[in-house]
């Protein structure tokens, strides 16, 4: 039997209370977090790789996929099962997480009119949510996938916060030919970077294809020759954490 009016918005209110939830648990630093910039539709590996890592994945694209295409990658994950999946909404109050006059008013004052215009208009402001349970183990992934720029969900997310993600993943090449040059993720001197180093908290972890960044995480804890056409890389910080 169809679900009537009053339980569809029960079961959206709920959808609504646990996106607004996880986003606390987030930004209070209680998350062991993956943060994943210029995603694309890379998802399937760090899920199965690193959700013993981690409990919330923050998958961020404002170019590449829709929330259909990540829903069904999501889906083909072998031994994944989407908690309670029906008809997800999107999430549809992301207007200020997505808001970028911050950012570019506290560490990029003077780019040029055209990129501010560029970067601070965004075509899509949408998002998705999902719980996943991986194989058989009782634990609960939280999954984002957010239709935004990367370096301000960064400082959003986890900057303003004094905190960070536990890894940050910078392997794809976004940024190299992108329009109007707004960001290298891999550049130690470029926007994401900048708005890291900035913050009280660094990534304990960062992802990176081989020989393909300059930031000062040198020490290689673990390598991965069967995610992407070329090994990847996590490394780990020079200094201990505190």
């Amino acid at each position: 039997m169809a679900e009537g009016p009053k339980q569809t918005f029960r079961e959206m209110s709920k959808y609504t209370y646990k996106v607004q939830e996880a986003l606390k648990s987030i930004s209070s630093g209680k998350s062991q977090c993956f943060y994943y910039p210029g995603c694309g539709n890379d998802f399937i590996y760090p899920l199965q790789h690193f959700s013993d890592k981690c409990d919330t994945f923050v998958f961020c694209d404002w170019k590449v996929g829709d929330r259909n295409s990540f829903l069904k990658k999501i889906r083909t994950i072998p031994d994944v099962t989407i908690c309670d999946d029906r008809s997800l909404p999107v999430i549809d109050d992301l207007k200020e997480l997505a808001n970028m006059e911050d950012i570019l008013a506290m560490f990029f004052p003077q780019i040029p009119s055209n990129l501010r215009q560029f970067v601070g208009n965004p075509a899509l402001k949408e998002g998705q949510f999902v719980e996943l349970k991986i194989g058989n183990a009782e634990k609960i992934i939280q999954v984002f996938w957010l239709a935004m720029e990367g370096v301000n969900i960064y400082w959003r997310l986890f900057a303003s916060h004094r905190i960070a993600p536990l890894i940050l993943c910078i392997k794809k090449d976004w940024g190299i030919n992108c329009d109007n040059g707004w960001t290298r993720f891999e550049d130690c001197w470029g926007h994401l970077a900048a708005v890291a180093r900035d913050s009280a908290c660094e990534p304990e972890w960062l992802v990176t294809r081989e020989n393909k960044h300059n930031w000062p995480w040198t020490q290689i804890v673990d390598r991965f020759d069967d995610w992407d056409d070329r090994p990847v890389i996590m490394w780990g910080r020079q200094r201990p954490t505190p």
